[in-house]
């Protein structure tokens, strides 16, 4: 359709009053006028006042759109009447609509920016003498305000998203900067007394005009001391008022306050602090939770970004303001009510009690002596706090499933907080804990113990006593952790400490986790660990617990084996219970099937087949009935179920190496293996069974490693038949383990060989019926597995696969969408040609088939794979030129050559530019990806736009 003003305002009303259809058709074709050079020739014609106010609209977007992105179709002779007719048509509009009049003053703040100081010498302060009620007294004076700040807040904004030459965002920077104080001097005389209620609009316009000119950085806190009292008296003017926040000033208080060269002024920091620690009143006493939250947030910024500060003054006579602040943000941490139904501010302050602490304890030796009687006893406030914020809420409050989800990162970062408190207050916190228990008349607050306890495991404890005792303060100054065993032992037997009366379920799944978190202690204390031992097997049977038990015993029998065997039968025989019940999830059962493979290896060999025996004929049993049986979805699950979890235990088991027998495993596979073979044949056509079928073989395998030599030809029998039936990553990963231990042995290395070629033959035929894309993660796992081949036995390759075929199909590959399948495809290719010249079977391959190769890469780099996977080309490239140098530049000649390839935007310099470069490259693989890189963005057109400066997921 013509571009014209007609059918311009005929898109308009169609993009304004139609279906959705034609909505997108219409968006579609104004978008393509907006980057028309013909858009000029309407632009003006549709900003006139009897044109609708769509119109207007799209005239004064498509007029800042063309400003900035295609400023270049603007004669230079042509500036001086353009920027009149913008100062002209916003007076035109200075009575509104506001929403035209907001683009045309972004459209004008675009031309300051572009003819800024070049073409437009003192434009900022021409403007600022201009846009004046006394110079244009047709429009209110409160309007002129309104338009003038309109316009200064959106220059700076401007210049921070536009793309400019440096040469030029250089000078608008310096232009920026000098008027920087002046348009603050304006702004801050607009920012009257609260009271007067007539100047509430321009007063809130100012602030938010002052934002984006603060965050430029050229007005540092010396300046800034009058415009920081009246922001605060703003502030403090609104403290009782329900609806506003006081967001904007209190954001323009932040950026004045974290100024980046702030430190250079730390006696106006402090007087600066003096000024707005009155806030932490209003915070304390506003019903305002949102003024709240935005108070808190300043003061937290200014601790955060000068804690040095803070150091220094404490324990001087200018310390009271930083005593104030930090005693401000304990007050903020303390709030009232359960987080988060009764208050949502105590959780801003976690990131600052790191930073002090981490301040403090780099601080020289006297900044440290000082700070060390105040900063302290912080901490331990601070751990008497958490320890009471941790707390779940009362049995008779009920939390909503998102309240339940935020209480829950709320506890995590107190738990991390604890963690930081305990480096600062050692003994305290774990008297502290103590006393709680000890004293404790809630569930909630011994839960809340316990919690701590298990994030205070994953502090480094020492392997044996030290002493902690300090007679000067300073001893702690060392980083080195001084932790004593003593304290360590002092927090495990509060485990044991739970007052009985207050043990419920909650409890027991604390406990738990608990005794999961120090499994690889409890060697050290075996006496708590037989205290803890009765409560986890009784909680293994119970719904409510089981998950906890069942983890915390995975974790207990990985780390502490020695320790758990005077307890392996109690805990075998309610595993046992637990199972035959049936009421355990999935993911439990295979917790507790890992932990009896462990419990079983400690045993005596004769007690451990004597306890395994009844597992497995339990669980193969129920297969082979599975079998016996009609087809159901029931049967499927179970057999699914009795497959992972024979998986697990053939992973777990384990044999002592002084015990000269076959290992459990082993035994496991032989009366396993007939039935897997029966499973295969009957659900050759259910890929989930035929994977877990996999999985079974290969956690067996995992564990047995050579030794199951004896069983290797089931084993590759059944894994051939599964993966035949249904290609999968599970066999594939049971292939390369299988290789890596016997693909070079000379008595199964045969066996091996031929079955790789089967697994080959079955992926390549996968690939060339075009469903290679279909089964992503199975390609990729097979050219990991080509990989591993052609790295460690190159000269086995051919053998395993046709090399030429194999050559030909991972090129194929580097076309799929799938990413992780074109990385691995390609990964393989480097590894063949880097290998291949030692082989003279490769070198053909390469030979024969590597022009494909380069073609197939140029068909990618020019647009058809996604830009962000470009990377993985430039090592093809770099192997190619190492190793096959002359090829590679008679290749790239001969297939840039074509015209219009990879597309028409490829010109015949821009191809031999191409490659030069990458010809020229043999060591630098980033040198090789930026030319890459560059060569992409000529074939997509993306040279000049804003693609060409961002990153891309797409084409």
């Amino acid at each position: 359709m013509e571009i014209n003003l007609e059918n311009v305002e005929r898109a308009l009303a169609q993009f304004y009053h139609t279906n959705s259809t034609l909505q997108a058709e219409a968006h579609q074709w104004l978008t393509a006028v907006q980057s028309s050079p013909n858009a000029w020739a309407f632009v003006w014609e549709l900003l006139q006042p009897n044109r609708t106010c769509e119109a207007q609209f799209f005239a004064a977007n498509t007029l800042h759109m063309k400003l900035m992105k295609q400023w270049n179709e603007v004669p230079q002779d042509q500036y001086e009447n353009l920027k009149t007719k913008l100062l002209e048509t916003i007076i035109q509009y200075s009575a509104g609509p506001k929403i035209v009049l907001n683009r045309l003053c972004i459209a004008l703040s675009t031309f300051v920016i572009q003819t800024t100081p070049r073409f437009w010498t003192n434009s900022l302060q021409d403007l600022l003498n201009l846009i004046q009620p006394g110079n244009l007294p047709n429009i209110p004076e409160e309007r002129t305000i309104w338009i003038l700040l309109e316009v200064l807040t959106v220059i700076p904004e401007e210049f921070q998203t536009m793309t400019l030459v440096q040469a030029h965002e250089q000078a608008v920077r310096r232009e920026l900067e000098e008027v920087t104080p002046k348009v603050i001097s304006l702004i801050e005389n607009l920012l009257e007394n609260p009271e007067n209620e007539a100047a509430q609009e321009i007063r809130s316009q100012a602030v938010k005009a002052l934002l984006p000119w603060l965050s430029l950085g050229y007005h540092p806190p010396p300046m800034c001391i009058q415009l920081t009292n009246k922001l605060v008296s703003i502030v403090g003017y609104y403290a009782g008022d329900l609806v506003e926040s006081c967001e904007a000033e209190l954001e323009a208080l932040t950026q004045i306050v974290t100024h980046p060269n702030s430190h250079l002024y730390p006696k106006v920091l402090l007087d600066i602090l003096d000024i707005i620690l009155p806030l932490r009143l209003t915070a304390m006493h506003s019903k305002n939770q949102d003024m709240v939250v935005n108070i808190y947030k300043l003061l937290i910024a200014f601790g955060e970004a000068h804690t040095k500060l803070l150091m220094c003054v404490l324990g001087t006579p200018l310390a009271t303001p930083a005593e104030l602040l930090i005693h401000s943000l304990l007050q903020c941490i303390s709030a009232e009510g359960q987080y988060p139904r009764d208050e949502c501010h105590s959780q801003l302050t976690f990131g600052f009690w790191y930073i002090l602490q981490d301040t403090f304890t780099s601080s020289d030796k006297e900044v440290y002596l000082k700070a060390y009687r105040f900063i302290v006893p912080v901490y331990k406030q601070l751990c008497s706090i958490l320890l009471v914020k941790s707390r779940l809420p009362p049995d008779d409050m009920v939390l909503t499933a998102s309240e339940t989800e935020l209480l829950r990162i709320y506890r995590q970062d107190i738990a991390d907080t604890i963690v930081c408190c305990y480096y600062m207050t050692r003994d305290y916190l774990i008297d502290l804990l103590t006393k709680t228990m000890t004293s404790a008349q809630t569930w909630q607050e011994v839960e809340a113990v316990i919690e701590v306890v298990i994030s205070l495991s994953e502090v480094s404890w020492p392997c044996n006593e030290e002493s902690i005792t300090s007679s000067q303060p300073f001893d702690n100054y060392d980083t080195t952790d001084r932790t004593s065993l003593r304290q360590r032992e002092q927090l495990t037997r509060l485990l044991v400490s739970v007052p009985p009366g207050l043990v419920n379920n909650r409890i027991i799944n604390s406990l738990n986790h608990a005794t999961g978190a120090y499994a690889e202690w409890w060697s050290t204390q075996r006496d708590v660990l037989g205290q803890l031992i009765p409560t986890l097997v009784a909680s293994i049977q119970n719904p409510e617990t089981s998950t906890s038990a069942t983890m915390a015993l995975k974790d207990i029998t990985r780390e502490c084996t020695t320790s758990i065997l005077p307890y392996a039968e109690d805990l075998l025989n309610s595993c046992q219970e637990a199972l035959n019940k049936g009421r355990l999830k999935q993911v439990e059962c295979l917790r507790l099937m890992y932990s009896v493979g462990r419990l079983l290896s400690i045993l005596p060999y004769d007690v451990m087949l004597s306890r395994l025996e009844p597992f497995i004929c339990l669980y193969v049993g129920d297969i082979e009935r599975v079998l016996n049986e009609q087809a159901s979805s029931q049967g499927k699950n179970m057999l699914l179920l009795r497959l992972r979890m024979l998986g697990t235990i053939c992973s777990s088991l384990y044999l002592s190496e002084n015990v000269k027998a076959d290992p459990p495993t082993l035994l496991i596979l032989r009366r396993l293996l007939p039935v897997l073979n029966q499973v295969a044949s009957q659900y050759s056509n259910d890929s989930s069974v035929i994977q877990e079928i996999c999985n079974c073989l290969k956690s067996s395998v995992q564990s047995l490693l050579e030794r199951c030599e004896s069983v290797l030809e089931p084993i590759v029998n059944i894994t051939l038949a599964c993966y035949n039936a249904q290609a999968n990553t599970a066999a594939l990963d049971l292939t390369k383990k299988l290789f890596m231990l016997f693909g070079k042995n000379g008595g199964t290395g045969e066996i091996i060989i031929n079955f790789v070629r089967s697994i080959s033959m079955t992926t390549m035929s996968l690939i060339m019926n075009n469903k290679g894309s279909e089964a992503a993660d199975v390609v990729q796992a097979y050219y990991q597995l080509a990989n591993n081949i052609v790295k460690k036995s190159p000269s086995l390759l051919h053998l395993t696969a046709d090399p030429g075929q194999l050559f030909k199909l991972a090129t194929l590959s580097l076309l799929f969408p799938e990413n992780s399948t074109v990385k691995s495809a390609a990964t393989f290719l480097c590894s063949f040609i880097t290998q291949s010249r030692e082989h003279m079977i490769l070198v053909n391959a390469v030979q024969e088939n590597g022009e494909h190769l380069v073609h197939t890469m140029i068909r990618c780099i020019g647009g058809e794979t996604p830009r962000s996977g470009l990377d993985i080309f430039s090592d093809v490239f770099l192997a190619l030129n190492k190793k096959y140098c002359d090829y590679l530049a008679r290749w790239l000649n001969s297939i840039l050559a074509q015209e219009n390839f990879p597309t028409e935007r490829a010109t015949t310099e821009s191809k031999a530019q191409f490659t030069k470069m990458i010809l020229r490259e043999r060591a630098n693989r980033h040198k090789v990806l930026d030319r890459i890189k560059e060569f992409s963005l000529i074939c997509r057109g993306l040279v000049g736009t804003d693609y060409h400066h961002q990153p891309s997921n797409t084409n």
